[in-house]
């Protein structure tokens, strides 16, 4: 079954109009890096006041941002929703396979930090790979302290990332700032 979102990708950049106009005639990069949350893809986020966020927190490297609106499709079979107990089971225990083969690496790391990144973005790219992933999703508790279990004014985000950019049916130049 064909299931339907609506994502936020935000971008910084001194030319940032050329870089929205170039996302929309030739199509976004697919973020390679090796310590991406949910692996190598296109980020988006699932509302325009996080993707507005992740930008301002991005302006030290510079003053205009924009967001790219896109609607996407994936079939249910292809989606990786770390927010679903029954898929987060299924990624777990394949993570077990996939640490063996990151070990047998002898990867090295400057802290647990870069560590944990990385092994998790290879671990995502690996598994999405095995699976024929075209999308992750997951919802990220953004506070610095912890709360109450059920507080529900706890601040939260929730990411797609997707593997090409198959699945985006449209995208539109939604804000230019800066």
């Amino acid at each position: 079954m064909e299931k339907m979102f609506t994502g936020y990708h935000g971008t910084v950049g001194d030319n940032i109009e050329e870089i929205l106009k170039s996302i929309l005639n030739t199509g976004f990069n697919i973020s390679n890096r090796e310590d991406q949350w949910l692996g190598k893809g296109i980020y988006f986020f699932d509302n325009d006041s996080q993707a507005k966020w992740w930008c301002r927190n991005q302006q030290m490297k510079s003053l205009k941002y924009g967001i790219i609106k896109a609607s996407f499709s994936c079939d249910s079979s292809k989606i990786l929703d770390l927010d679903n107990q029954e898929d987060r089971d299924k990624y777990i225990e394949a993570t077990k396979k996939y640490i063996k083969v990151i070990k047998e690496k002898k990867l090295k790391f400057h802290s647990k930090e870069e560590a944990l990144l990385k092994t998790q973005c290879l671990i995502l790219s690996m598994y999405k790979k095995d699976n024929n992933i075209d999308m992750v999703k997951k919802t990220f508790y953004l506070e610095k302290e912890l709360k109450l279990r059920f507080d529900v004014s706890s601040k939260t985000h929730t990411q797609y990332c997707l593997t090409c950019e198959d699945n985006i049916k449209d995208k539109n130049i939604f804000l230019i700032r800066g």
